[in-house]
C-alpha cells in the first residue's frame, strides 16, 4: 500500500490516500487539519500495518465541549490507523460548527484510535509538533506527543493519554505555574467510541 497526503493549499482541508501498487485508490482519510505522516508497521495492539499522523485539528476549535473560549489556535491530534480506517471523515464531522465547512457529505471515519489535546489558554498553540516511538520491547510501549506549548504527553499503545510532563521555562509552565491554564478534558476517540479524558500533569 502506497499512502499520500494532500492539503488544500493554503486552506486547512487534508486528505491521506491510500493506494495500491498500481496507483489505484484504495480509500481516502479526511480532516480538517494538516497532518504530518509517521508509519509504523506491527505496532503492538494493532492488528496490521497501522500508520501514524500527527498535527491540528482545525474545527474542532469550535467545539465548546473541546476548546471552552474563542481562541485562532487549534487543538493539536494524534491518528492512528489501520489500512481498514482509511475513508470518511475525522471530528467534528461537519456538525455543530458555526459554519458551512468540511465535508457534510462524507461518512464518519472509524480511527483505530484518535486523540485532541486542547489549548491550555486562547493565546497558546496546542499543535502536536512531533511524535516520539517507546520500544515495544520495553515496560513502558507508546508515544510520547511532543506539544509545541512544551508539553509532553505520554500515551500508551493505543493513544490513550496517561499523564503530561512540561518543559521548564516552556509557555505551558509559566501559565501552569500561575494556574491560569484551562483543565479541559482530552477527548480520546476508539473505533468511533467517544471518551473525554482528565490527564494528570506534572510540572
Amino acid at each position: 500500500m502506497i499512502l499520500n497526503g494532500i492539503r488544500d493549499g493554503m486552506w486547512y482541508s487534508f486528505a491521506l490516500e491510500a493506494l495500491d501498487q498500481t496507483g489505484n485508490v484504495l480509500g481516502v482519510y479526511h480532516h480538517p487539519g494538516p497532518l504530518t505522516l509517521h508509519p509504523l508497521f506491527a505496532a503492538s495492539g494493532a492488528s496490521n500495518a497501522t500508520v501514524l499522523l500527527f498535527g491540528v485539528n482545525s474545527s474542532a476549535r469550535f467545539v465548546r465541549q473541546i476548546v471552552p473560549f474563542e481562541t485562532t489556535h487549534h487543538p493539536g491530534c494524534v491518528v492512528l490507523l489501520e489500512p481498514g480506517d482509511i475513508f470518511g471523515q475525522a471530528f467534528p464531522y461537519t456538525e455543530n460548527l458555526p459554519e458551512i465547512r468540511d465535508w457534510p457529505d462524507l461518512p464518519k471515519a472509524r480511527e483505530y484510535a484518535y486523540l485532541l489535546i486542547p489549548p491550555l489558554s486562547p493565546d497558546l498553540d496546542s499543535r502536536v509538533s512531533a511524535i516520539n516511538t517507546h520500544d515495544a520491547g520495553t515496560n513502558n510501549p507508546g508515544y510520547t506527543a511532543i506539544i509545541s506549548d512544551g508539553r509532553f504527553v505520554i500515551l500508551d499503545e493505543d493513544l490513550r493519554p496517561l499523564k503530561c510532563t512540561v518543559g521548564r521555562d516552556s509557555p505551558a509552565a509559566g501559565l501552569l505555574a500561575a494556574e491560569r491554564a484551562a483543565n479541559t478534558p482530552y477527548l480520546y476517540l476508539r473505533r468511533g467510541v467517544a471518551e473525554r479524558i482528565r490527564v494528570p500533569t506534572e510540572l
